[in-house]
């Protein structure tokens, strides 16, 4: 019987070392995260052409960027989930757009409407 408990112990206890190892970090301390790259394009509605100077922000980090010449714009190294981006250009309506990350990325278009005077 004695026997018995200490092997059933000593399984448990070897157990606990594997499972341990399992969750400690690799070698420097850094835990890898999936990042994805997300891009776009913000047109506008009544043209249908990109619009340049837009800025583009992911609402849940803070991050943003302005649209280049051709009204195209892109983040790297976002971490996959639900994101939020705010566009907002002058002589436009404001805009956003629900978008979801995963690990081949995504690409969305933006369309603004031009600002009512």
């Amino acid at each position: 019987m004695c026997q018995k408990i200490i092997m059933i112990i000593t399984a448990l206890a070897i157990s606990s070392i594997v499972l341990m190892a399992a969750t400690i970090p690799p070698a420097g301390g850094e835990i890898e995260i999936e990042t994805s790259t997300l891009s776009g394009i913000v047109l506008d509605a009544s043209l249908e052409e990109g619009i340049p100077g837009a800025e583009v922000t992911l609402e849940e980090t803070g991050e943003a960027t302005t649209t280049d010449e051709y009204g195209t714009f892109t983040f790297t190294e976002v971490e996959e989930g639900s994101y939020t981006v705010a566009v907002e250009a002058d002589g436009f309506e404001p805009a956003k757009v629900e978008v979801e990350v995963n690990e081949e990325g995504a690409a969305i278009e933006v369309v603004l409407e031009p600002e009512i005077k």
